[in-house]
């Protein structure tokens, strides 16, 4: 049986969040009195050919809905509007 990626915490910066098929990428963002969001950057569809890689490389698929490390060089390439 396939493990579920754990979920990564607020301290891990960017990461990969698999669902519905898509490599999307994303971050936490404090939404005040302690509670976080989850960011989408906005060109995670530009960057999403490089996330399924990423995915892949760590066992995972767009089957497998979960959250996946991001990788350096693409995490600095993600942009966020705030």
């Amino acid at each position: 049986m396939t493990e579920t990626p754990e979920r990564p915490s607020p301290q891990d910066g960017v990461f990969i969040y698999v669902f519905g098929r898509r490599a999307q990428l994303a971050r936490y963002r404090e939404a005040g009195l302690g509670a976080v969001t989850v960011d989408l950057a906005s060109n995670w569809e530009e960057l999403e050919d490089e996330a399924v890689e990423v995915v892949e490389a760590q066992g995972g698929a767009l089957t497998m809905t979960g959250y996946y490390r991001c990788d350096a060089n693409l995490a600095e390439r993600a942009i966020w509007e705030s």
